[in-house]
């Protein structure tokens, strides 16, 4: 099959995913207006029974060091905040819709979801340094690879196969994306978030998460995913190899560099290697929540 016939398939695909349920719609609607309040936000997740009660494990879990204080919505709103509890539902949300992935022979569905989610937790611990929402950056990490559900939903055969022989990371696989499927997963990421009318700033931050300097607006969001996603990268390979010199390709790129500093991120060797073992002891602390997630 021609690489433009595989692309037109994913193109098909991106169209073709279901759009997330209205109630998280409503909520983006909601969360993006000044004037609503707690009321109003609880009233529209409650409708979903099912995305209230993951919501309602979440708020209770690690991810908070909280442990059965929060019974209702509007306890979760009041303590945990408006936005955080956005940022569950829209992530609660995103894995139900890829729910049936894990069906693919040859695609490890909990191991991509345990790279996102730990990308989401590095995300989030990066956020303080970058003066940014710690919430949102967790959601920006959670769903950066997104566009490789697409093209596993779209070629299944093809995306395994290709992995299998690139790895799942750098810019040897984004070159084979580019090369055998005709786009890559940032693209169709992009795009598909485009069309599910999410934030501006989870676009850019899945759409240039591998090429953070490009993006337009919203720099620092793919910046954090960018570095997330390496020190992810960093800590599976040292523990692994047990080797914490095993670096990917690129890590200390000037140009990656460079754009840390000026977002409030020093990326060098030995910051790295502290990121890194914060990053070890937050997986560890948050193994459990996952499981919620997948739920």
């Amino acid at each position: 099959m021609a690489t433009a016939a595989r692309a037109a398939i994913i193109s098909a695909a991106i169209e073709s995913i279901p759009t997330l349920p209205m109630v998280v719609n409503r909520v983006m609607e909601i969360t993006a207006d000044p004037e609503s309040g707690a009321q109003e936000l609880m009233e529209a997740i409650s409708v979903d029974p099912v995305l209230t009660a993951k919501v309602l494990k979440l708020a209770n879990s690690a991810f908070y060091s909280r442990s059965g204080e929060i019974a209702t919505l509007k306890q979760a709103i009041v303590v945990i905040g408006f936005n955080e509890v956005r940022n569950l539902l829209l992530s609660s949300a995103v894995f139900n819709n890829f729910g049936k992935i894990s069906r693919v022979p040859g695609f490890d569905a909990h191991l991509f979801w345990r790279h996102s989610f730990v990308t989401g937790l590095a995300c989030r611990m990066l956020a303080r340094s970058m003066r940014l929402p710690g919430g949102e950056l967790f959601v920006a990490g959670l769903i950066h690879d997104i566009g490789k559900l697409v093209m596993v939903v779209a070629l299944p055969m093809e995306f395994v196969k290709m992995m299998k022989m690139t790895g799942n990371f750098g810019l040897e696989h984004m070159a084979a994306e580019k090369l055998l499927l005709g786009l890559t997963h940032e693209e169709v990421g992009l795009r598909l978030l485009k069309r599910w009318a999410f934030p501006q700033h989870l676009q850019s931050a899945v759409g240039f998460h591998h090429h953070p300097a490009m993006a337009s607006v919203q720099v620092s969001h793919a910046l954090a995913v960018h570095l997330a996603d390496l020190l992810v990268h960093i800590s599976d390979r040292s523990q692994a190899t047990q080797d914490e010199n095993s670096l990917p390709e690129g890590c200390f790129a000037a140009e990656t560099a460079s754009l840390a500093r000026t977002h409030g991120i020093e990326w060098n060797a030995e910051t790295v290697k502290k990121h890194v073992a914060n990053l070890d002891d937050l997986k560890t602390k948050q193994s459990s929540v996952l499981d919620i997630f997948l739920a």
